[in-house]
């Protein structure tokens, strides 16, 4: 239950980048896109934890 709620709270992150990143300058898009870089790292993290596969290490 938990890594799903995590999941949509991710998902809602990225599209509110998205949303942010139109009226907006070449500097704070590069910042954006950081963000959303590491925002999709911890998603991946969290599903990757929450699959409780021991034998994909």
């Amino acid at each position: 239950m938990i890594p799903i709620i995590g999941l949509m709270i991710g998902l809602y992150i990225l599209a509110r980048y998205s949303e942010m990143s139109k009226n907006v300058g070449i500097g704070t898009k590069i910042m954006l896109a950081i963000f959303g870089l590491v925002t999709i790292v911890c998603l991946f993290g969290l599903l990757i934890s929450s699959a409780s596969v021991p034998a994909m290490f």
